[in-house]
């Protein structure tokens, strides 16, 4: 509405000649075709896994050297500078903001996961995604630097003060397909670029913790404009008119019995083509209504009928442009609890090509831990394995002897989990100590021994001693080797975080 047209309007409202009335409209989607919403019905979202690029293989000395310097920048209390990248965990939160700002009316989440893929993962197929949103984080830089700055104190005189600075860049990418057939339906980048000061030195870890999940939402938030239609609210004002009818019509509204109020305008703009105000409060009743199209018609017969009204109708076909063709409908049918979270998983036996015999069963029952806490229906452990030795299998090695049909079977499960542990170990040598776990898995449909997904992932620290230290340090960590042994805790972070980076690459709720 112009300066003009409102400062008129104002004047009518405050002259008794005119009522304020507030209507809520859904305008369509900033990048999403109105048309294509019905896509988001069931909506799968996957956010990208950013694996650090992989060079040549050095040598082994080289390899030490180059674990040494990292180590060592790594250890810095408090760096200059941090480059952040997605990890399996991140990344699924990522998914879940995306989840939360689109799930609604519009539109209902199949399933949430990671992937180190760019391609779409098979548990798409699998809920029956009518679309699906691929989300790309690139790296998130944070910087700080300090400058010397002339102040004046309480008493005037001029000081010289430290002001540290924090940048921020980030990027952030999004794809979202028509399912199947994977169709692009909308694209858009997300960028942030800021800085904040701060008198003492921040910590940049301390403050990337803070900063991720406001970023995080602050993308959600865009991202939803993106896609679902958002409601607005527009001011209009019915007017009081000369007639009896028209008076009368404008009390029944005032009163909210618009039924009553549109049947006199409907009479009077019948009656009286001329008549401008008949013809825009009708055009306001059935906006009211959601009946963009009789709105329409109702505000360019206005137009046409006098030109006091001429603008204020000019705008408001405008505004009526760019909302949904339609008054809003119920929600979307729910995604409900799908047959897919309800059939049963089972965790075989790992495969071991490590020296620690305890390793499997310890990963293993840690993986099965994090399956039941995603409340995924799984095979009793113990069952699994009295059953598996009742036909001679007591090893992950010896599990291709059986088909997985006959595994499903024998398990009275719909999906099997494959493990193999390639890396269970300390590296115990004084100056340079290293712990890694890596984990490989696979699932398998039973029914048709199809493999449906397969991925690796790995934890690795590492950390130097003063040479002078060497001895010290090469039996402390022996000993604490043998005593997190003797505690069950040997590895136990390290295991848990493989874990959780493998299970955000599997389907959610």
């Amino acid at each position: 509405m112009s300066q003009n047209n409102f400062l008129v309007f104002v004047f009518a409202v405050l002259s008794g000649c005119a009522y304020p009335v507030a209507i809520r409209h859904y305008k369509v989607p900033d990048r999403l075709n109105a048309q294509k919403l019905g896509s988001l019905e069931r909506l799968y979202v996957v956010a990208a896994v950013r694996k650090e690029q992989t060079e040549e293989e050095p040598s082994a000395l080289g390899q030490l050297v180059k674990s040494l310097r990292a180590i060592s920048e790594d250890s810095q209390e408090n760096p200059a500078k941090i480059a952040f990248q997605w990890d399996g965990a991140d990344s699924l939160d990522l998914a879940r903001q995306a989840g939360k700002a689109l799930d609604g009316q519009f539109c209902r989440i199949a399933g949430i996961q990671a992937s180190a893929s760019d391609e779409l993962p098979v548990w798409a197929s699998k809920l029956k995604a009518k679309s699906s949103l691929m989300i790309y984080p690139e790296t998130l830089n944070l910087s700080k630097a300090s400058q010397e700055r002339e102040v004046k104190d309480r008493r005037g005189a001029v000081v010289r003060v430290k002001v540290w600075t924090v940048k921020i860049f980030w990027k952030i990418h999004y794809r979202l397909f028509a399912e199947p057939g994977h169709e692009l339906m909308a694209e858009a980048p997300f960028n942030v670029q800021a800085e904040e000061s701060f008198n003492n030195e921040p910590d940049l870890r301390a403050y990337l913790e803070q900063q991720k999940a406001g970023l995080a939402g602050a993308w959600a938030g865009a991202l939803a404009r993106d896609l679902l239609p958002y409601e607005v609210e527009r001011r209009r004002g019915i007017l009081k008119g000369k007639t009896p009818q028209s008076k009368e019509a404008f009390k029944l509204a005032k009163k909210g019995e618009w039924e009553g109020a549109q049947t006199r305008w409907q009479e009077i703009a019948k009656n009286e083509p001329g008549n401008a105000a008949a013809h825009y409060n009708l055009a306001v009743a059935y906006e009211r209504r959601g009946l963009w199209d009789e709105a329409k018609k109702s505000y360019e017969a206005a137009q046409k009928s006098g030109k006091k009204l001429e603008r204020l109708s000019d705008q408001a076909i405008i505004e009526l442009g760019e909302l949904m063709p339609a008054a809003p409908a119920g929600a979307v049918s729910g995604a409900g609890q799908d047959d897919f979270f309800k059939e049963r998983w089972a965790v075989l036996p790992f495969a071991n090509e490590t020296v620690d015999l305890d390793g499997p069963s310890h990963v293993r029952a840690a993986l099965e831990a994090g399956l039941g806490a995603m409340g995924w229906p799984m095979a009793n452990p113990e069952e699994v394995d009295a059953k598996l030795k009742s036909e001679s299998i007591t090893d992950g090695g010896q599990l291709n002897a059986l088909t997985p049909q006959k595994i499903g079977g024998l398990l009275g499960a719909e999906y099997l989990i494959y493990g193999n542990l390639e890396e269970y170990k300390t590296v115990p040598l004084g100056v340079y100590h290293k712990v890694q776990v890596r984990l490989a898995l696979r699932v398998v449909e039973a029914k048709t021994g199809k493999e449906l997904w397969r991925q690796t992932e790995e934890v690795t620290r590492q950390s130097v001693a003063p040479p002078k230290r060497a001895a010290e340090a090469f039996a402390v960590q022996l000993a604490g080797r043998q005593l997190k042994k003797l505690t069950k805790t040997y590895l136990k972070k390290e295991v848990d975080e493989v874990v959780l980076k493998l299970l955000a690459c599997l389907p959610q709720h």
